[in-house]
Parts: structure tokens; C-alpha cells; sequence
């Protein structure tokens, strides 16, 4: 197809049969290619980083109607809606695209005995961004400051490491893993203080005494943890995979793990990552679910099935994001599966719903579940379990610290 800027028209040759522009990822250069469609389409979402501005040529960086070399220099590769389909591409052959996660895939189009095609050195510059067959050498961009650290370029090897951004309230963000796929979505929850416990009255005991917490800013999962993340997890690390009773795994939130095996999730987040995962303390959970609210439920103080998954109205948990966000952004904060915190649990608070903890004998839950009542479902509610305990109804989400 053909894309068009202000100052030059670039051609994007099909990429499914022969590595053209940037070589494959860091550790695997020879043998896997980009798709130019996906870096330009996620270059058009402006959120895989910082738009560096070019002297000469020049494709307008920020507009959306152009994407050439110049920007594909500057970015690191992410995930997109569209992606190459493995059917396009040779069969063994590696390349960096989107199939059922992010990464390095490898084709599966049947060769039949075909050779492998080799285009031109002007096919290769048009493909990868350039204006048909201008100098790609003398190109004065194709520089290693120009080009992503630990990314090669015709030859030229990147140095280019962007600044890190601290996302803002509210944004959502997902860490790259050690292969290159995203972890869990986040959501930064801005920090502020909170009244915590039986604010509406009539609760249980074991939310008083009802007290004000002072919460600083974090990354909560958007969603709870789903059975492709814990999958991934449990495949990454030898561990045996929970039972989905038949519900379906993919994008149901992972059931019948304990908080050791939540915990465990969370450390390999770390070591992925290189971030500060860990489940979310008590209070941080409440702060996050209430989302500025103090009603019984973030909608109100009235049960709402149409808002949550609860009371068997489904007779098995959903998709996670079936129902709506609160004002913080966060799915299913209310029903659906109890969540795991890293809080000891206290049958009246005494600063423990505060602390995180590594090993203890009882540690809270809180959110409710598809199995009950509305009760259970309020911001407040309290429950409680043994570090080992498995259930059909029991799940988690992640949080991140973040460090101003």
C-alpha cells in the first residue's frame, strides 16, 4: 500500500516473505524480521514512547499520515490490534509480531519447495521506510543515537535509551517480560486519603473502627490476573496449572490458587520486569475499589446485578471486563472472584491492613465472588483464609510499586 506525508510517499512492500528494514530483536537479529505495518500503526497510536525530532529527511513525527525509517529508528516494536497472521510468513521463519500475545513468533506458511526471494537493495530501503532507492548509508539519520539501544539498523547498532516516564494517575501501562510479550494491564491510582471500614453503618465488626488511611500513588491491575497470565506464569516456571472446572481459561480470571501461588505470580512479575510487583495491601485494595466513594458499592448503595457478577446470577465467574469500570478505572473490584491482599488479617484494624507482609497464617480477601451475596460484594466487606487455601471462587490481582 501506499502511505503519504507532506515530503515524501513511502511504499510499504510485503514483509511476510523476507526480512526487509530492522533486524529481528536484540539476540536473534539474523533470523527474525519486523512488520513495518505494526510498528507504523503503533507509531499512529502515539503511546509506544517518545516522538524524537529528525533534521533531514522528514516524515512531520507526530502527525498520523506518514511513517518512515526515521521513526522506525527511534522505536522499539509494540503490541498492536492487527498484526502479521503466522500464515504469511514462511514456515520456520521468526518474526516480531502479534498473534495471541506480543513477541517473537514463527510463520507457518507451507515453502512448497519455493526459494526464499531476496529483494533488491532498493526494495529493502523502500520497504524499510526510505524514499525508493535513496542512500541508505549516507542516510545523515542512520546514526546509533538515532536508532533504539540494542537495535540494528542496516548494520548500524543503537545506542538510543529514552528517558523513563512515570505514568500519570490514571494512565494504563503493561511492562514488556524477559520475551519480549506484555504482563497484566495497570492502572496508576493517584495517591489520597480514604475513610476505610463500615462507613455506611450496619456492617460487620471487622470493619471498625472505621479510620482515615493515607494511601501513596501505585499500579493496580486493571483486571484480575486471567488464566492466560497465570498460564504463562506456571509454563515459565515449571508449576503445575489450576483447574478451570471446565469455564474456559483465556481471559476468565484464573480460580483455585492460594496466596502462596499469587505471591509467587507476583515475584516472577519482578524478575521479569524489573519492577516492584507485589499484591496490594488491604488498604490499598479498599482505596482502589471505593475509587473516591464512600457508598456500599462504587455505584451506590443499592445491589445492582447488572454491575457485577455475584450470587450465582452466571453460576461460574466471567471474562474479566464484563461488567463496568469504576471511577479508577479497575474491573471487578466488586464479585466475580475474591482477590488475595498481602495484609494480615485482624478482626479489628490496628494499622495491619497498612503493612504487606511475606508469610503469615491468616491473610485477608476482599471483593466477593460469583458465588456470593450482594453482602459480600460491598467496598468494606472483609474476608479470610490460610496462605494454602483453594477455591473455585478465589482469585488476585497484581499491584506495582511506584517509586516519584
Amino acid at each position: 500500500m501506499k502511505i503519504k506525508s507532506t515530503l515524501l510517499t513511502i511504499y510499504l512492500l510485503p514483509v511476510a516473505a523476507y526480512s526487509v528494514g530492522p533486524s529481528g530483536p536484540p539476540g536473534d537479529a539474523a533470523n527474525a524480521m519486523y512488520s513495518l505495518s505494526d510498528i507504523c500503526q503503533r507509531l499512529d497510536s502515539g503511546v509506544s514512547g517518545e516522538m524524537r525530532v529528525f533534521s533531514d529527511p522528514s516524515s512531520a513525527p507526530g502527525s498520523k499520515i506518514a511513517c518512515s525509517l526515521n521513526e522506525l529508528m527511534d522505536k522499539a516494536p509494540a503490541k498492536v490490534a492487527d498484526g502479521v497472521n503466522p500464515n504469511q510468513v514462511p514456515a520456520g521463519k521468526k518474526y516480531w509480531g502479534l498473534t495471541d500475545s506480543w513477541g517473537l513468533q514463527t510463520g507457518t506458511m507451507p515453502n512448497n519447495g519455493a526459494k526464499n526471494y531476496t529483494p533488491s537493495a532498493a526494495q529493502q530501503a523502500g520497504g524499510a521506510g526510505y524514499y525508493e532507492s535513496i542512500v541508505i548509508d549516507g542516510d545523515a539519520n542512520l546514526k546509533p543515537e538515532n536508532i533504539r539501544a540494542g537495535v540494528s539498523v542496516f548494520g548500524v547498532v543503537g545506542t538510543y535509551i529514552p528517558e523513563a516516564q512515570t505514568p500519570t494517575a490514571g494512565s494504563t501501562f503493561r511492562d514488556t517480560l524477559k520475551d519480549g510479550s506484555s504482563g497484566p494491564e495497570m492502572v496508576m491510582i493517584p495517591a489520597g486519603s480514604f475513610r476505610m471500614g463500615d462507613i455506611q453503618g450496619g456492617g460487620d465488626s471487622d470493619e471498625q473502627p472505621v479510620h482515615s488511611v493515607s494511601v501513596g500513588q501505585f499500579a493496580m491491575g486493571k483486571f484480575e490476573v486471567t488464566f492466560a497470565e497465570y498460564d504463562k506464569f506456571a509454563d515459565a516456571t515449571g508449576r503445575s496449572k489450576p483447574d478451570d472446572r471446565i469455564w474456559g481459561r483465556g481471559n476468565r480470571p484464573v480460580i483455585k490458587v492460594s496466596w502462596n501461588d499469587a505471591t509467587a505470580y507476583a515475584a516472577w512479575l519482578s524478575d521479569q520486569t524489573g519492577k516492584q510487583y507485589r499484591l496490594p495491601t488491604e488498604a490499598e485494595w479498599e482505596y482502589a475499589a471505593r475509587a473516591g466513594t464512600e457508598t456500599k458499592y462504587w455505584w451506590g448503595n443499592e445491589i445492582d446485578k447488572s454491575k457485577a457478577n455475584y450470587n450465582v446470577n452466571l453460576g461460574k465467574t466471567s471474562p474479566v471486563g464484563s461488567y463496568a469500570a469504576n471511577q479508577f478505572g479497575l474491573y471487578d473490584t466488586s464479585g466475580n472472584v475474591y482477590e488475595w491482599t498481602c495484609s494480615l488479617y485482624e478482626n479489628k484494624y490496628n494499622g495491619k491492613e497498612k503493612q504487606c507482609v511475606t508469610t503469615g497464617n491468616s491473610l485477608s480477601l476482599r471483593g466477593g465472588s460469583w458465588l456470593g451475596v450482594a453482602w459480600h460484594m460491598r467496598s468494606a466487606d472483609r474476608s479470610r483464609s490460610k496462605p494454602t487455601y483453594r477455591s473455585d471462587d478465589v482469585g488476585f490481582r497484581v499491584s506495582m510499586l511506584v517509586t516519584l
